[in-house]
């Protein structure tokens, strides 16, 4: 499995699965996240969260399509 940009390594722990990731400011696939600041503290956007689960439901089934069937701002 290639290695995702927000996930990281995918890391079977029985009985679930596990991914681990660094995430640093300085790669050039995540300079985008620096301009994501509230007071001067960068914040890791909702859209971001909704992309590392997407992309985990994705490798986790085989099916290539997927339908959100609720998402809740907490």
């Amino acid at each position: 499995l290639r290695r995702h940009p927000l996930l990281g390594h995918r890391i079977w722990t029985r009985p679930y699965a596990v991914w681990k990731n660094f995430l640093s400011l300085s790669k050039p696939e995540l300079l985008y996240l620096k301009d994501h600041r509230i007071n001067g503290v960068v914040l890791f956007p909702a859209a971001g969260f909704l992309e590392m689960f997407l992309a985990a439901a994705n490798q986790l089934t085989s099916s290539s399509v997927m339908t959100i069937i609720g998402f809740e701002q907490v």
